[in-house]
Protein backbone atom coordinates (compact mmCIF):
# COMPACT_ATOMS: atom_id res chain seq x y z
CA UNK A 1 0.00 0.00 0.00
CA UNK A 2 2.59 1.91 0.82
CA UNK A 3 4.51 1.11 -2.77
CA UNK A 4 1.43 2.32 -4.22
CA UNK A 5 0.91 5.55 -2.33
CA UNK A 6 4.25 6.73 -3.44
CA UNK A 7 3.70 5.69 -6.99
CA UNK A 8 0.36 7.91 -6.91
CA UNK A 9 2.49 10.62 -5.67
CA UNK A 10 4.72 10.58 -8.32
CA UNK A 11 2.87 10.69 -11.01
CA UNK A 12 0.60 13.09 -9.61
CA UNK A 13 3.53 15.56 -9.72
CA UNK A 14 4.64 14.56 -13.13
CA UNK A 15 1.24 15.80 -14.09
CA UNK A 16 1.17 18.66 -12.01
CA UNK A 17 5.10 19.52 -13.60
CA UNK A 18 3.62 18.56 -17.37
CA UNK A 19 0.36 20.96 -16.32
CA UNK A 20 2.64 23.84 -15.38
CA UNK A 21 4.70 24.11 -18.30
CA UNK A 22 1.83 23.50 -20.74
CA UNK A 23 0.20 26.86 -19.07
CA UNK A 24 3.35 29.01 -19.78
CA UNK A 25 2.41 31.43 -22.66
CA UNK A 26 4.84 32.23 -25.33
CA UNK A 27 4.57 35.98 -26.58
CA UNK A 28 4.92 34.57 -29.88
CA UNK A 29 3.37 30.99 -31.95
CA UNK A 30 4.93 28.52 -32.69
CA UNK A 31 5.99 27.57 -36.35
CA UNK A 32 3.42 24.87 -36.39
CA UNK A 33 0.97 27.22 -35.39
CA UNK A 34 2.20 29.82 -37.85
CA UNK A 35 2.09 27.42 -40.87
CA UNK A 36 -1.37 26.47 -39.86
CA UNK A 37 -2.69 30.01 -40.42
CA UNK A 38 -0.91 30.84 -43.18
CA UNK A 39 -2.53 27.62 -44.62
CA UNK A 40 -5.89 29.16 -43.73
CA UNK A 41 -5.22 32.19 -44.62
CA UNK A 42 -4.06 31.10 -48.34
CA UNK A 43 -7.23 28.37 -48.47
CA UNK A 44 -9.63 30.84 -47.59
CA UNK A 45 -8.51 33.40 -50.12
CA UNK A 46 -7.78 31.36 -52.77
CA UNK A 47 -8.81 28.00 -51.89
CA UNK A 48 -4.86 26.72 -53.02
CA UNK A 49 -2.83 25.18 -50.42
CA UNK A 50 0.18 26.69 -49.42
CA UNK A 51 2.51 27.19 -52.37
CA UNK A 52 6.57 27.75 -50.59
CA UNK A 53 8.26 26.11 -48.30
CA UNK A 54 8.01 27.63 -44.29
CA UNK A 55 9.21 31.61 -44.64
CA UNK A 56 10.83 33.86 -42.50
CA UNK A 57 9.03 36.00 -39.56
CA UNK A 58 9.00 39.51 -40.57
CA UNK A 59 12.54 41.29 -40.91
CA UNK A 60 13.93 42.96 -37.76
CA UNK A 61 16.87 44.39 -38.78
CA UNK A 62 18.66 44.27 -41.34
CA UNK A 63 17.85 42.45 -44.85
CA UNK A 64 20.59 39.92 -45.81
CA UNK A 65 21.55 41.59 -48.72
CA UNK A 66 23.79 44.70 -48.03
CA UNK A 67 22.92 47.98 -49.05
CA UNK A 68 26.27 49.57 -49.16
CA UNK A 69 28.38 49.73 -52.43
CA UNK A 70 30.18 46.48 -52.18
CA UNK A 71 31.25 43.27 -54.66
CA UNK A 72 29.09 42.77 -57.79
CA UNK A 73 27.49 39.26 -58.16
CA UNK A 74 27.98 38.44 -61.86
CA UNK A 75 24.96 37.45 -63.89
CA UNK A 76 25.34 34.52 -65.77
CA UNK A 77 24.69 35.88 -68.77
CA UNK A 78 26.69 38.33 -71.16
CA UNK A 79 26.59 41.92 -71.78
CA UNK A 80 27.31 42.36 -75.73
CA UNK A 81 25.54 45.82 -75.73
CA UNK A 82 27.18 47.12 -72.58
CA UNK A 83 28.92 50.99 -73.04
CA UNK A 84 31.66 51.52 -70.77
CA UNK A 85 31.46 55.02 -72.35
CA UNK A 86 28.40 55.87 -71.35
CA UNK A 87 26.75 56.65 -67.55
CA UNK A 88 28.77 56.23 -64.71
CA UNK A 89 27.93 52.86 -62.95
CA UNK A 90 26.10 52.71 -59.75
CA UNK A 91 27.50 50.08 -57.17
CA UNK A 92 25.25 47.35 -56.11
CA UNK A 93 23.38 48.10 -52.94
CA UNK A 94 23.29 51.98 -53.89
CA UNK A 95 20.25 53.99 -51.67
CA UNK A 96 18.52 55.90 -54.72
CA UNK A 97 16.88 59.40 -53.48
CA UNK A 98 13.43 59.99 -55.66
CA UNK A 99 13.93 61.43 -58.77
CA UNK A 100 12.71 62.07 -62.15
CA UNK A 101 12.51 59.17 -62.87
CA UNK A 102 9.31 58.47 -61.10
CA UNK A 103 7.55 61.27 -63.52
CA UNK A 104 8.67 59.45 -66.66
CA UNK A 105 6.16 57.42 -68.70
CA UNK A 106 5.83 54.11 -69.26
CA UNK A 107 2.64 52.37 -71.44
CA UNK A 108 1.18 49.51 -70.00
CA UNK A 109 0.03 46.76 -71.19
CA UNK A 110 -3.72 48.23 -72.13
CA UNK A 111 -1.93 51.48 -73.86
CA UNK A 112 -2.47 53.61 -70.75
CA UNK A 113 0.40 55.67 -69.96
CA UNK A 114 1.74 55.63 -66.62
CA UNK A 115 4.06 56.99 -64.18
CA UNK A 116 6.14 55.64 -61.17
CA UNK A 117 5.43 58.33 -59.15
CA UNK A 118 1.74 57.57 -59.31
CA UNK A 119 2.73 54.56 -56.80
CA UNK A 120 3.95 56.81 -54.20
CA UNK A 121 2.24 55.50 -50.88
CA UNK A 122 2.98 52.03 -52.02
CA UNK A 123 5.99 49.69 -52.44
CA UNK A 124 6.95 48.75 -56.12
CA UNK A 125 8.79 46.01 -56.99
CA UNK A 126 10.27 47.40 -61.11
CA UNK A 127 12.19 44.74 -63.01
CA UNK A 128 13.77 46.13 -66.04
CA UNK A 129 13.53 43.52 -68.70
CA UNK A 130 12.84 42.06 -72.36
CA UNK A 131 10.14 40.16 -74.05
CA UNK A 132 13.04 37.93 -75.43
CA UNK A 133 14.98 37.70 -72.42
CA UNK A 134 15.34 34.11 -70.75
CA UNK A 135 17.13 35.65 -67.41
CA UNK A 136 14.95 38.17 -67.56
CA UNK A 137 11.88 35.25 -67.47
CA UNK A 138 13.74 33.11 -64.65
CA UNK A 139 13.95 36.09 -62.11
CA UNK A 140 10.19 37.27 -62.71
CA UNK A 141 9.21 34.19 -61.45
CA UNK A 142 11.59 34.88 -58.55
CA UNK A 143 9.95 37.32 -57.90
CA UNK A 144 6.49 35.68 -58.10
CA UNK A 145 7.59 33.08 -56.08
CA UNK A 146 8.70 35.28 -53.30
CA UNK A 147 5.12 37.31 -53.64
CA UNK A 148 3.09 34.14 -52.96
CA UNK A 149 5.73 33.19 -49.81
CA UNK A 150 5.01 36.89 -48.28
CA UNK A 151 1.03 35.73 -48.93
CA UNK A 152 0.91 32.69 -47.39
CA UNK A 153 2.33 34.51 -44.31
CA UNK A 154 -0.23 37.23 -44.88
CA UNK A 155 2.82 39.72 -44.63
CA UNK A 156 2.20 41.20 -48.47
CA UNK A 157 1.12 44.18 -47.79
CA UNK A 158 0.06 46.81 -50.42
CA UNK A 159 2.91 46.19 -53.25
CA UNK A 160 3.09 46.94 -56.73
CA UNK A 161 5.18 44.69 -59.06
CA UNK A 162 6.30 46.32 -62.18
CA UNK A 163 7.76 44.16 -65.26
CA UNK A 164 9.51 46.77 -66.81
CA UNK A 165 10.58 46.62 -71.29
CA UNK A 166 13.42 48.66 -71.51
CA UNK A 167 13.86 47.19 -75.22
CA UNK A 168 12.96 49.67 -78.22
CA UNK A 169 10.11 48.55 -80.19
CA UNK A 170 8.33 45.89 -77.55
CA UNK A 171 5.59 46.35 -76.17
CA UNK A 172 3.71 45.83 -72.69
CA UNK A 173 1.38 43.21 -74.37
CA UNK A 174 3.83 41.35 -75.99
CA UNK A 175 5.82 41.23 -72.95
CA UNK A 176 3.12 40.05 -70.89
CA UNK A 177 2.56 37.03 -73.30
CA UNK A 178 6.16 36.36 -72.81
CA UNK A 179 5.97 36.28 -69.17
CA UNK A 180 2.17 34.34 -69.25
CA UNK A 181 4.13 31.32 -71.23
CA UNK A 182 6.91 31.22 -69.88
CA UNK A 183 5.77 31.06 -66.13
CA UNK A 184 3.14 28.75 -66.39
CA UNK A 185 4.62 27.19 -63.02
CA UNK A 186 4.23 30.41 -61.38
CA UNK A 187 1.54 32.33 -62.85
CA UNK A 188 -1.63 31.15 -60.54
CA UNK A 189 0.64 33.60 -58.31
CA UNK A 190 0.54 36.19 -61.14
CA UNK A 191 -3.09 35.71 -61.51
CA UNK A 192 -3.82 36.13 -57.51
CA UNK A 193 -1.66 39.66 -57.23
CA UNK A 194 -3.86 40.45 -60.11
CA UNK A 195 -7.31 40.00 -58.56
CA UNK A 196 -8.94 41.96 -56.22
CA UNK A 197 -8.57 39.64 -53.50
CA UNK A 198 -4.75 40.83 -52.01
CA UNK A 199 -3.58 44.47 -51.86
CA UNK A 200 -1.18 44.22 -55.01
CA UNK A 201 -0.95 44.92 -58.42
CA UNK A 202 1.63 43.50 -61.05
CA UNK A 203 1.90 45.97 -64.06
CA UNK A 204 3.40 44.96 -67.93
CA UNK A 205 5.03 48.18 -68.85
CA UNK A 206 7.21 49.81 -71.93
CA UNK A 207 9.61 51.85 -70.82
CA UNK A 208 9.74 55.57 -73.13
CA UNK A 209 13.06 56.77 -74.19
CA UNK A 210 12.79 59.13 -71.58
CA UNK A 211 12.16 56.62 -68.72
CA UNK A 212 15.04 54.56 -69.93
CA UNK A 213 17.39 57.60 -69.75
CA UNK A 214 16.50 58.70 -66.15
CA UNK A 215 17.15 55.03 -65.22
CA UNK A 216 20.35 54.85 -66.59
CA UNK A 217 21.51 58.36 -65.23
CA UNK A 218 20.40 57.56 -61.87
CA UNK A 219 20.72 53.39 -61.58
CA UNK A 220 23.66 52.78 -63.88
CA UNK A 221 23.66 51.69 -67.61
CA UNK A 222 23.09 48.15 -66.59
CA UNK A 223 19.35 49.24 -65.98
CA UNK A 224 18.47 49.85 -69.69
CA UNK A 225 20.15 45.93 -70.45
CA UNK A 226 17.75 43.36 -69.90
CA UNK A 227 20.36 40.48 -69.46
CA UNK A 228 21.38 42.41 -66.56
CA UNK A 229 18.78 41.44 -64.79
CA UNK A 230 18.19 44.79 -62.67
CA UNK A 231 15.68 44.39 -59.92
CA UNK A 232 14.86 47.75 -57.96
CA UNK A 233 13.21 48.34 -54.75
CA UNK A 234 10.98 51.57 -54.19
CA UNK A 235 9.88 52.70 -51.06
CA UNK A 236 6.24 54.51 -50.53
CA UNK A 237 8.80 57.65 -49.96
CA UNK A 238 10.13 57.14 -53.60
CA UNK A 239 13.23 56.05 -52.23
CA UNK A 240 14.94 53.18 -54.34
CA UNK A 241 17.05 49.94 -53.53
CA UNK A 242 19.41 48.78 -56.33
CA UNK A 243 19.64 45.31 -55.36
CA UNK A 244 22.88 43.38 -56.02
CA UNK A 245 23.82 42.53 -59.80
CA UNK A 246 23.03 38.90 -61.47
CA UNK A 247 19.84 36.56 -60.40
CA UNK A 248 18.61 38.13 -57.25
CA UNK A 249 17.26 35.45 -54.93
CA UNK A 250 14.08 35.07 -53.91
CA UNK A 251 14.66 34.54 -50.08
CA UNK A 252 16.53 38.60 -50.67
CA UNK A 253 13.33 39.66 -52.98
CA UNK A 254 10.80 37.84 -49.87
CA UNK A 255 12.86 40.23 -47.23
CA UNK A 256 12.77 43.38 -49.59
CA UNK A 257 9.21 42.79 -50.30
CA UNK A 258 8.82 42.95 -46.16
CA UNK A 259 11.61 45.25 -45.32
CA UNK A 260 10.71 48.53 -47.36
CA UNK A 261 6.91 48.02 -48.19
CA UNK A 262 4.37 49.38 -46.00
CA UNK A 263 4.46 47.48 -42.60
CA UNK A 264 1.17 45.12 -41.51
CA UNK A 265 -0.91 47.04 -39.01
CA UNK A 266 -0.22 46.68 -35.03
CA UNK A 267 -2.92 44.56 -34.73
CA UNK A 268 -1.74 42.19 -37.76
CA UNK A 269 -4.96 43.25 -39.97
Amino acid sequence: MTRSRSVCAILLVTVLALTGCGSESSDRPSQLDAAASAQQLTQTAQAQPTRTPWPTEWPSATPPFTLVPTAVRISPTPYPTRDRSGPTEVPMGTLIPRGDWLSQPFADDTGETRTLDEFLGRAVVLQTLSASCTICIEQQGRLLFAAQDRYDLGLLTDTVFVALDVVPGESAARLRRALQAGLSEYWPTAELILSDEVPADYLFGAASRSLVTALERDFGPDAAIPEAVTVIVIEPDGTAHLLYEGLVDWHDLRDAITLFGNRLPEDGS
